[in-house]
């Protein structure tokens, strides 16, 4: 059989395998990669280097941009898995990292297309979802499928995939976000000095996601303040048994309490 595309001979023994290769070469992914087998070529370089940038030139429909809370814009993770399917029929990923912390689901996977050998990290975040009346999980393997879908969107993306949505929002801060910010450095510094150096560095180092890092940095402040209120009302309630003032009780002894929860 005589490739169309690239008119390299590919022909199978088995009349099964021959079917499915024919079906395949007349597929519209199929013209995405096929000239990429051909190593033989002298300028196999500048054919790859046209593959790989092309996906940057694909425009996104306006019915897959949806609006988030915060007013940014994202694109349907099924149009994205179908653009970057088109541009990469052959990819594979793979799980590095699944951690569970401060009630969020952190995921981090590799995405390679296995036509260029390409290699992107994504990383993706899910909050554990509980029920409000009594602090009972949900759903966490919804919520784990969804910190699973966020990386490898992330992945995709970094192949360039959505490019023209995503790709407005890097370094893009609303002002809600900085002012959101500033009044979350105050918090976490009175927390924890240490920490708040850590938690101005990352936001100054982030390009994109701001919204979901503060959510992540939230959920810190909220457990200490949370803690910080257990161990004020403690020695209020010690205070009334002993018919003292709080004013006279051992202050020092509500410093180191609090203290030791926040380290």
């Amino acid at each position: 059989m005589e490739d169309q595309t690239s008119s390299m001979p590919l022909e199978a023994n088995d009349p099964t395998v021959q079917s499915r290769l024919n079906r395949m070469l007349t597929s519209e992914p199929w013209n995405a990669y096929s000239n990429i087998l051909i190593m033989g070529q002298a300028n196999f370089r500048d054919i790859v280097t046209e593959h790989i940038t092309s996906i940057y030139d694909r425009r996104t429909p306006k019915e897959k941009i949806k609006k988030r809370p915060d007013g940014l814009d994202y694109i349907e993770s099924t149009w994205m898995d179908k653009t970057f399917k088109e541009f990469s029929p052959l990819y594979e990923y793979k799980l590095v990292s699944h951690l569970e912390s401060e009630g969020w689901i952190d995921i981090i996977i590799t995405l390679k297309d296995r036509v260029t050998g390409n290699i992107e990290l994504g990383a993706g975040s899910g909050k554990i979802q509980r029920r409000k009346s009594d602090g009972e999980i949900l759903d966490k393997g919804n919520n784990l499928k969804s910190a699973l879908t966020n990386a490898i969107k992330n992945a995709q993306s970094r192949f360039g995939t959505g490019a023209d949505v995503y790709g407005k929002r890097e370094e893009t801060r609303s002002d809600e976000e900085v002012s959101r910010f500033k009044q979350m450095s105050i918090d976490i510094k009175r927390i924890n000095p240490s920490r708040a150096q850590m938690f101005e560095t990352q936001w100054n180092e982030l390009g994109v996601d701001f919204t979901e890092f503060l959510d992540r940095w939230q959920v810190y402040i909220d457990h200490h303040t949370s803690a910080e209120k257990t161990s004020s009302h403690s020695i209020n309630g010690d205070a009334k048994v002993t018919g003292e003032s709080p004013s006279n009780q051992n202050v020092s002894g509500l410093e180191n309490v609090a203290r030791k929860k926040i380290i």
